[in-house]
């Protein structure tokens, strides 16, 4: 009987030590890929991965990072409805400030997370807008109703927290609103001068916009005003209007493209 229990012990001990062989050798084969591959790998983040290709920000969030993801199950964006899901996935504006509402700067790891849960703070995202952290009955929750439901699945570039529900950037402030309007009016009224041959004029509205756009408070990052700065000072004093207007353009264009959705509040 004394061996028979001896030889369980040791079949035993063996499968433990073989099961933690392969958890360890996974955990070196996904930290070896970026959180796109990760995601791609895992079936329960097909619609994730179909909506950050829709989006093109596969490179972007394959790059180096790190970033922090929130990562929605297929079952978190099947609770959106097929109406909803499939007009959010033909406007890529709005897919993507939902997208980069759910990734965050730097590696984040549960841990961290929890020890700013517990002060109740808050992380910036790259929409822009904010995430409140929280705990409730032991659990990691942003925004009050949403459940981390698995934590630290760690890629190279950043680490994968699993949620329950997809997140939905807040409304857009007045000042966005104001600054959106303003971009979008004074690129209409450029491209009609620019195509009747008064690039001069064309380069005049654009500057307008990208002063007025500096002097706004709670408009632009601190990153996003140090590059328009750069484009402003550079066609200062410069009488190449065509270059001016493109630059100034594109300038205008970048912004644009990082603010919130003004369709997400109606």
């Amino acid at each position: 009987m004394k061996r028979f229990y001896l030889g369980v012990a040791v079949l035993t001990g063996l499968f433990f030590a073989f099961v933690n062989a392969v958890q360890a050798k996974d955990e070196k084969q996904t930290s070896e890929k970026t959180i796109v591959e990760i995601a791609a790998g895992n079936k329960d983040f097909s619609k994730l991965v179909a909506a950050v290709k829709a989006a093109a920000l596969v490179e972007a969030l394959s790059g180096e990072g790190p970033f922090t993801v929130f990562a929605p199950t297929d079952k978190a964006f099947e609770a959106l409805g097929e109406e909803t899901l499939k007009a959010v996935l033909a406007d890529k504006k709005k897919l993507t400030g939902i997208l980069t509402y759910h990734v965050i700067k730097g590696k984040v790891k549960a841990a961290d997370a929890l020890a700013l849960a517990k002060e109740e703070k808050s992380a910036k995202t790259l929409n822009g807008a904010e995430i409140k952290l929280s705990i409730k009955d032991g659990s990691l929750y942003l925004n009050g109703d949403t459940k981390v439901i698995k934590t630290d699945i760690v890629g190279k570039n950043g680490v994968i927290h699993v949620i329950d529900k997809v997140l939905l950037p807040p409304a857009p402030s007045e000042a966005l609103h104001h600054a959106a309007r303003m971009i979008e009016q004074s690129i209409g009224r450029g491209v009609a001068l620019y195509n009747a041959g008064y690039h001069q004029s064309c380069a005049a509205v654009y500057h307008e916009a990208a002063v007025s756009l500096l002097k706004m408070d709670n408009v632009l990052t601190e990153e996003s005003k140090k590059k328009l700065l750069v484009v402003v000072e550079s066609v200062n004093g410069s009488h190449c209007y065509t270059t001016n207007a493109w630059a100034l353009r594109h300038a205008l264009n970048d912004i644009y493209q990082q603010m919130p959705p003004l369709q997400m509040n109606r």
